[in-house]
């Protein structure tokens, strides 16, 4: 029997000012391309990006990737960027910017994170014309600045420059696909330099593709354009170790698998994770407790990694639901620890967390249930951790519970 005990999510800082788009100067309702004039800490490097916000009427007909209907990732708003051949020839790179909460610090890895939303391309030519098809190399470009950046267009030659270190290129399938999707979470990593303090998410600046001698023929102006949402930025710094306590049954072999005890991190999603002594088999048996050290390997640094095994009494306690549905039909409606009768229950303490390791509920009674909700809003289907911690009285004495797990909401 092998017990999770660390499998809460970091919760590090984000060194972004409001890495959700909410903080505005004012909440009235423009169009989404004027919105985003009232941020307080983002500001637009190039051509006009988008705020959409929740509660706000859009104009449909004014861009062919505006939806009416499309909602944030999380809170009220999200941002639109987009990256355009016109058929004269010239290229517009939308990017936006901000001053990070804090200077990085010089060698030190740095984990970007966002929500991003692909709506797809638009071809200012009829279909038909095959040849005058251009694929577009799609990516978003992460730039980091000791000082404001800024882009210099020179719109005769389609070309642009930007006064900041390209630090990562965002190309995975959701971003290069020409056609609409859905919200998709997706990161990256790099390495700062010393003093750096701006960030930008910027379209790829120059070309995408040599432009066809039809491309005059766009009776739009616009030749190939192609466009993405962007919502839930984070940018957290690389903790000094990551460290999993793991208890398993006295007297009992206990295996461990690196992927599993730490593949839940999203920052650690593209490692490759090895022992301390070079071993990269995955799994190893262990029979006795004690810290053991491993690496998370990734391009842009090292995570150390660290498993405290620790021996647990392991007759079975308390029961833990997998999964629940609060639509109220009565029946598994609520997530609740479930202990016997006749076990006194001390200093009990349980808490939910979502993905992003905020708490959504706490409860020091045992009776109390988990609905669903945070804030009395509904949360929408997802895993959840768990933990709790209490003392319990038995007939074989008192035993001191530590442990945390993960609970499915469905809706």
């Amino acid at each position: 029997m092998l017990l999770f005990l660390g499998g809460l999510p970091l919760s590090a800082q984000n060194l972004l000012p409001d890495g959700s788009f909410e903080k505005l100067l004012e909440t009235s309702c423009q169009q989404p391309d004027k919105n985003f004039e009232q941020h307080q800490f983002w500001y637009a490097l190039n051509a006009s990006p988008d705020l959409f916000k929740n509660n706000c009427p859009i104009d449909e007909t004014r861009s062919i990737f505006w939806d009416a209907a499309l909602r944030s990732y999380h809170g009220n708003n999200f941002v639109g960027i987009s990256s355009r051949w016109n058929s004269n020839a010239t290229y517009v790179s939308e990017g936006i910017a901000t001053s990070l909460n804090s200077t990085l610090e010089d060698g030190k890895t740095y984990f970007l994170e966002m929500a991003v939303r692909n709506r797809g391309g638009f071809q200012g030519l009829d279909e038909t014309i095959a040849r005058c098809a251009l694929k577009p190399n799609q990516h978003l470009d992460i730039y980091l600045s000791k000082d404001s950046i800024f882009i210099t267009n020179d719109f005769s030659f389609g070309t642009a420059s930007i006064n900041a270190r390209l630090v990562a290129v965002l190309n995975s399938e959701v971003i290069t696909s020409t056609l609409k999707g859905n919200w998709e979470v997706i990161s990256t990593c790099f390495e700062a330099q010393a003093g750096e303090k701006y960030l930008a998410i910027v379209m790829p600046l120059g070309t995408f593709g040599d432009l066809p001698a039809c491309a005059a023929q766009a009776s739009s102006g616009v030749f190939r354009s192609f466009y993405y949402n962007l919502d839930d930025v984070q940018l957290t710094a690389s903790p000094n170790r990551i460290t999993r306590k793991v208890s398993f049954c006295e007297n009992e072999v206990t295996t461990v698998n690196l992927l599993d005890l730490f593949g839940d991190e999203t920052s650690l999603s593209d490692a490759t994770f090895v022992w301390e002594d070079g071993e990269q088999q995955l799994s190893r048996t262990f029979e006795i407790a004690g810290t053991y050290a491993a690496q998370a390997i990734l391009p842009c640094g090292i995570v150390p990694l660290e498993i405290e095994l620790q021996p647990k009494f392991c007759e079975s306690i308390f029961f833990a639901p997998t999964a629940f549905s609060p639509n109220g039909d009565g029946q598994n409606d609520s997530f609740q620890l479930q202990f016997p009768a006749d076990i006194e229950i001390k200093d009990f303490n349980f808490s939910v967390f979502d993905r992003w390791g905020n708490k959504v509920f706490q409860s020091h009674d045992v009776a109390q249930s988990w609905n669903g909700t945070a804030n009395k809003a509904d949360l929408s289907t997802g895993i959840h951790a768990w933990q709790v911690s209490c003392r319990l009285v038995t007939l074989k004495g008192e035993i001191q519970i530590l442990e945390s797990g993960s609970v499915m909401l469905i809706r």
